[in-house]
């Protein structure tokens, strides 16, 4: 009557067929390799690195030079839109890009006005901090005499 270890287990799932898949469903996921999990590490940002004489200089002529590309990239995206209306202007009618000339400009000139839009706001962020506020009303007040 001595049974095997086999035989013991086979007749335990043969009882509990729906326990012996589960335990099986969950040994299967556990092995599957997209249940893994990878956790990376985010790397940090590199400070800008200027001495301090010359970091409001050098501010500022990063936020100069960010509104410029912002213009430069609207008067791209203005010239390709215009060029875009023109050709389908052409294709559409008879003398279209003559015609429709106007249009095409006005909504070209429209799309880049609102690309270009955040420049102003790119030049003075960057220069806009307690310390030069500070020396702007310095100075305004040594211009302007007191109303009082």
């Amino acid at each position: 009557m001595a049974q095997t270890a086999e035989q013991l287990t086979e007749e335990e799932d043969q009882k509990q067929p729906a326990a012996a898949a589960a335990v099986t469903r969950s040994a299967e996921r556990a092995t599957f390799p997209s249940q893994l999990l990878v956790f990376s590490k985010k790397k940090k940002k590199k400070k800008r690195r200027h001495s301090k004489e010359l970091k409001d200089l050098q501010n500022t002529e990063r936020g100069s030079a960010k509104s410029m590309r912002r213009l430069t990239r609207a008067v791209a995206t203005g010239l390709s839109d215009y060029v875009k209306f023109r050709d389908r202007s052409a294709r559409k009618k008879r003398d279209g890009a003559i015609k429709d000339s106007l249009k095409n400009v006005t909504k070209s000139f429209a799309n880049a006005v609102s690309k270009a839009g955040r420049a102003p706001y790119d030049f003075v962020k960057p220069i806009n901090t307690k310390k030069l506020t500070r020396r702007f009303r310095k100075s305004v007040r040594a211009f302007v005499p007191r109303l009082r």
